[in-house]
């Protein structure tokens, strides 16, 4: 996929620990000294296919994929031009699964996110040793989903312990009835 923002470039921080992409300010540290960005750029998330976000996901400004290498655990702390309120951090993992990544820090008032990642451990994605892989984005979920095509609206219905619980109140509905009609009877 082509990035928004293009590849970040080295900024007057040493050895790469900063870059600027698309109003998004990066900056990471990190008691590795040989720790550094290998990769940062901005993307526009896929409209469909199996890296799309889940449908009612906005990512207000993109998804940030980055990598860094030489390093064990970093904190990186994000700039964002501007946070919807309610958004939370999205990550998309190798297998292109999206979920909200409870590691992060989202500040919407300060229009900042940190992250604190471990090599090899929740948000890094990446399994060599040393690399730390994280695509993501601040987004934020719709309420409801959109409605179908021709105006219709999905149905509530239960999940299966609702089910298994109405199936077994009925049960016992059922048999104080059959009880009571017996005991009538004699």
């Amino acid at each position: 996929m082509a990035g928004s923002g293009g590849a970040a470039s080295a900024s007057a921080t040493p050895a790469w620990r900063s870059f600027a992409l698309g109003g998004i300010q990066g900056r990471f540290t990190s008691a590795e000294a040989a720790c550094t960005f290998t990769r940062a750029v901005l993307e526009a998330p896929a409209a469909s296919g199996p890296t799309a976000p889940p449908e009612g996901l906005a990512l207000a400004h993109g998804l940030l994929d980055f990598a860094l290498a030489g390093c064990a655990s970093v904190t990186l702390h994000l700039q964002y031009p501007g946070i919807p309120a309610g958004a939370k951090y999205w990550k998309r993992n190798a297998a292109n699964a999206w979920a909200v990544f409870d590691g992060a820090v989202v500040d919407a008032a300060a229009g900042t996110v940190t992250l604190t990642l471990t090599d090899n451990g929740p948000g890094d994605d990446d399994p060599a040793p040393g690399r730390i892989a994280d695509p993501g984005g601040v987004g934020v979920m719709a309420q409801e989903p959109p409605p179908a095509p021709g105006g219709a609206r999905p149905i509530p219905t239960l999940g299966a312990w609702g089910l298994l619980l109405l199936a077994a109140l009925l049960g016992v509905l059922g048999l104080r009835g059959f009880q009571a009609k017996t005991a009538q009877n004699h």
